[in-house]
């Protein structure tokens, strides 16, 4: 008799895993759906403006609510690399963590700064939020930025100290 319910037991075992496998998938798959399809609540933790559409304000609104403008200068170093180094802080809110100071190397860049990089060229870079999160980066030519309708930088200066 004993042998006999050992062999239903495996018999009936990998049924039973199946079953549950089946079931344990199929629970997951309810908990997606309701998550992706059914959940109205949504919650942004990377956009510190997302009542503001960041690109469609205009560039006083983004000096004014910018926590941190950065301008980083691409410099050579003794093996003649070209590194981002920060050159000057236009404006940096009092209660902002920014990790970076005035000569730090800054490379948090695109890949698309470094291909087009030569000395001297600058990037102005607007962050936001009391974590300072990068929101804009923009190159700098002839001391103006074109991603801001060629603003002059002194002109950034002057609204900043406002």
């Amino acid at each position: 008799m004993r042998y006999k319910g050992a062999r239903i037991f495996f018999k009936n075992f990998p049924k039973g895993l199946v079953f549950g496998a089946g079931f344990f998938i199929a629970v997951i798959a309810c908990f997606y759906t309701y998550i992706y399809f059914v959940s109205d609540s949504t919650v942004s933790i990377t956009n510190p403006l997302s009542n503001i559409d960041w690109h469609e304000s205009s560039v006083e609104n983004r000096i004014k609510t910018s926590s941190v403008i950065l301008l980083v200068e691409f410099v050579k170093d003794s093996n003649s690399d070209l590194v981002p180094i920060v050159d000057e802080f236009l404006k940096k809110d009092k209660d902002v963590t920014f990790y970076y100071q005035k000569g730090d190397i800054y490379l948090p860049l695109s890949k698309t700064f470094y291909e087009h990089a030569h000395e001297g060229k600058k990037i102005l870079l607007l962050f936001v939020g009391a974590n300072a999160q990068n929101m804009s980066s923009m190159s700098v030519f002839n001391d103006t930025v074109g991603g801001l309708g060629d603003i002059p930088i002194s002109k950034i200066r002057q609204m900043v100290s406002n």
